[in-house]
């Protein structure tokens, strides 16, 4: 954990700002939206996207080739051919990510002044990347509006533990005392991580995993009588849905004209790690030691959108390609619809006003991953404000000054 994390767990307190005090602190010149921008970086990812398949191709066809006129460099031949594709679905997917962010944009409005431009262009660009475009633009209108709440929030909500007083190891069975410790070891922390970071956001869009504990269980962003949505919103769950089916037809037909092999490479393992991508950012953005989740008596809209992490995740690759969402996103909760291109010097002016309630956190992002699923266990509803624990029941305040 960084300095300034370390120094912002021991004087913890919840924000005491207003929505207009905020608002007031950024200048209004940067919540202009321009299409013409907009549009501008949709069609530089887009150029990216398909320089890089027409790069790996051509690359690939050439170290074949010569593989087969030089049998005796086969071997090395084959293992720069996997760096090259390695290369390829790392730069690919951080592409897959910054076009899947501009749909976040036009989901928000923040795309263009015309909502029949961010419609459009959100849906063909999130339904290409495998995303209920309307269906997940509803709910993500519903996490804006309770970020922070226990029960509201809708995705990286916390698990709670209730009544922890009374959980006392003597009280645990075999099996369960057995399950916990078997928990922390490394090796299942790191299968753990990485099925989450893979399916994590997969498992949330179908299954309702991550979301909130009071939904049905056939709760799905598929499922247009979910109880995530409201009536209003059958046509666009719907449409949703069959641009889904029209893409999976789509990627069928493109499988028997070019292969299985030439779609896996090309698409699905850029999609599956986009994907992680997602989780990742994500749960870095809503979970931290120092994060604090509010029960109904206790939340408030204003304060409750601070309960968010700034971080400079993956240096210039973050600001180039992810379009500056992990290094923002405070500002991005207060102005939901303040364009990208602008949210730096947002975050800047905003950040002067904030002071120590302004939360940012330094640390390498992959650590960060690493130390917070082991540190960000749980939240115990006795706690006045909830903040997560570890699995033994410490709170980050109690292990430093330890």
């Amino acid at each position: 954990m960084c300095v300034q994390c370390r120094n912002r767990v021991v004087s913890l307190k919840v924000p005491n700002r207003t929505l207009s005090e905020m608002k007031s602190a950024v200048n209004s010149k940067l919540l202009e939206r321009k299409t013409f921008t907009g549009l501008a970086y949709l069609l530089r990812d887009i150029v990216i996207c398909l320089l890089l398949v027409f790069i790996v191709e051509h690359l690939h066809g050439y170290i074949l080739h010569v593989a087969l006129t030089t049998p005796r460099f086969k071997h090395a031949l084959n293992i720069l051919d996997c760096c090259i594709w390695v290369l390829y679905f790392w730069f690919q997917s951080l592409t897959f990510t910054g076009l899947w962010i501009i749909a976040h944009e036009c989901g928000h409005g923040a795309f263009s002044p015309s909502s029949l431009v961010c419609n459009a262009f959100g849906f063909i660009t999130h339904t290409a990347l495998g995303t209920p475009y309307f269906s997940w633009k509803y709910s993500h209108t519903l996490h804006h509006k309770f970020n922070g709440h226990i029960e509201k929030d809708q995705h990286m909500i916390p698990h709670l533990r209730v009544n922890q007083q009374n959980n006392h190891a003597e009280d645990r069975t075999y099996l369960q005392t057995l399950i916990e410790s078997m928990e922390d070891t490394p090796i299942l922390l790191i299968l753990k991580t990485i099925l989450h970071q893979l399916l994590g956001f997969q498992a949330y869009l179908v299954l309702n995993i991550s979301g909130p504990a009071g939904y049905p269980w056939w709760t799905s962003h598929l499922n247009p009588w979910s109880k995530i949505f409201h009536r209003k919103h059958l046509l666009g769950v719907i449409a949703s849905d069959l641009g889904l089916m029209a893409w999976v037809l789509f990627l069928y037909d493109f499988q028997k004209q070019a292969g299985l092999q030439r779609l896996l490479l090309l698409y699905i393992i850029p999609w599956l790690l986009l994907s992680h991508w997602i989780t990742m950012i994500v749960y870095l953005q809503h979970t931290d030691p120092i994060i604090p989740h509010y029960r109904m008596t206790d939340w408030k809209y204003a304060p409750a959108q601070l309960a968010t992490m700034d971080r400079d995740f993956l240096g210039w690759q973050g600001r180039f390609f992810l379009h500056h969402i992990s290094s923002t996103h405070v500002v991005h909760h207060i102005f939901p619809k303040l364009p990208f291109y602008h949210a730096e010097e947002a975050t800047r002016q905003l950040r002067i006003l904030l002071g120590t309630d302004y939360n940012y956190c330094e640390t390498p992002a992959f650590r960060a991953l690493w130390n917070n699923i082991r540190l960000c266990t749980y939240v115990d509803d006795n706690d006045e404000v909830l903040l997560f624990r570890d699995k033994n029941g410490k709170l980050m305040k109690e292990r430093i000054l330890q």
